[in-house]
């Protein structure tokens, strides 16, 4: 694997990095940082400690810094991140 896969990978959050998909539980959080040019954010959540990775491949439109968004939380070995966000 390529490192461009490798970094494809992880930010895809790929089955082959999933530690644990989670429940399915529909968590919602503010997008707390997102850069367009570099493809990724994160969003903080009253009911998560620490920050979860956001990957612009999950999203359908545009975010920025303050936006709700509801999503669905899975965890690889580098932490946690938004498997789904559900509109």
């Amino acid at each position: 694997m390529g490192l461009l896969d490798k970094i494809r990978a992880f930010f895809a959050g790929g089955p082959e990095e999933e530690v644990s998909s989670g429940d399915g539980t529909v968590r919602e959080g503010a997008v707390t940082y997102f850069n367009w040019s570099k493809g990724y954010g994160f969003i903080e959540s009253n009911d998560i400690q620490g920050r979860v990775f956001l990957h612009r491949s999950k999203l359908r439109g545009r975010v920025k810094v303050g936006d709700q968004v509801r999503f669905e939380l899975g965890e690889n070995k580098r932490g946690l991140f938004a498997k789904r966000i559900v509109d």
